[in-house]
């Protein structure tokens, strides 16, 4: 089986977490607001050590948000278009796929129908030519 794995004391296989960067539709790594995107490639129980090994402790991502938006009265949007990610002290970590709007825009994948238009709008600093929010657009 690919991947990595250690053995557990009963001698069986257990799967070691890993980590990949997000990319878009050119395998460059995406970011937003600074911070590279990342995914739970393989999920083991050794997962809450290999996120803060290599992003560091989790950060107020409502916080950061509230920064980077034009209009604080559409928070909640903002706030529902990011709720499966975590913000981290070097990255963004999704933690689920409720809501894939906000990725699927940043990498470049899907139709554009679904891409969240209103919400990105609200953000300062969007490079439209590139599609993502430079590391400007946020203060982190």
């Amino acid at each position: 089986e690919i991947g990595l794995h250690y053995m557990d004391p009963t001698n069986h296989q257990i799967p070691m977490s890993q980590l990949i960067q997000s990319k878009n539709g050119c395998s460059s790594a995406i970011e937003f607001c600074g911070k590279t995107i990342y995914e739970i490639w393989e999920d083991g129980v050794d997962l809450k050590s290999v996120v803060a090994k290599k992003l560091g402790s989790v950060r107020d991502k409502q916080t950061l948000l509230e920064e980077c938006i034009i209009d604080a009265s559409k928070l909640e949007e903002v706030l529902y278009l990011f709720e499966d990610w975590e913000l981290h002290e070097r990255g963004w970590l999704i933690t689920g796929y409720t809501n894939t709007r906000a990725l699927h825009y940043l990498s470049q994948l899907g139709p554009p129908s679904l891409y969240p238009r209103d919400e990105i709008r609200l953000f300062t600093g969007i490079n439209q030519r590139r599609r993502r929010l430079t590391s400007d657009s946020c203060k982190t």
